[in-house]
């Protein structure tokens, strides 16, 4: 797998530099060099650690992880809602499901980011159902359950059914959720 980081920006006076910046800055957690990244920290802007951040998360760099956590946020750094739900979903397609609740709950806890966003959770239901990933599609059942009984599960029925992701549908239709035929 690759994964190319970069990012537009809607500031027309912002430099070509920004994209080539952001692919600078990411060796230096290539390997998972928390003492590297660590050393370029003051030279990188709120951008690039955002972008700098999906691609922790793509590698599965957990301690770069969590350091955004345990110190950068401590010191004003501000997620994207964009990066949230990309991690979130990055996190969803690895193969373990330990990076995602741990992202999730560090999400969830953290209420300023006014986590979770049904439309956001509804489109984590689709990909944990494309991934065949039961129990964070529970996890996500139960919490969409919590803010709307009546929300509907179609897409993420139709997905698992497409991708005979059985289990999925059966519980999906075990919890008696909404799902438009």
């Amino acid at each position: 797998k690759n994964m190319v980081i970069s990012y537009n920006s809607s500031k027309k006076n912002q430099s070509e530099d920004s994209n080539i910046n952001t692919i600078l800055f990411v060796p230096c957690i290539s390997f998972g060099n928390l003492s590297l990244f660590k050393l370029y920290l003051e030279q990188i802007d709120n951008e690039i650690l955002n972008n700098v951040f999906l691609f922790a998360v793509f590698r599965n760099l957990f301690n770069i992880i969590q350091f955004y956590f345990e110190y950068l946020i401590n010191n004003g750094f501000v997620f994207k809602n964009k990066i949230i739900e990309n991690s979130l979903i990055l996190s969803i397609q690895q193969k373990d499901d330990d990076t995602f609740n741990y992202l999730f709950d560090k999400f969830n806890a953290t209420t300023s980011y006014g986590f979770p966003k049904l439309d956001m959770i509804d489109r984590l239901v689709i990909e944990a159902c494309k991934n065949n990933k039961i129990k964070i599609v529970k996890k996500l059942t139960e919490l969409i359950l919590s803010i709307n009984k009546n929300e509907d599960f179609s897409l993420g029925f139709i997905c698992s059914i497409t991708r005979n992701c059985i289990e999925i549908c059966e519980y999906l239709l075990q919890m008696n959720v909404l799902i438009c035929y």
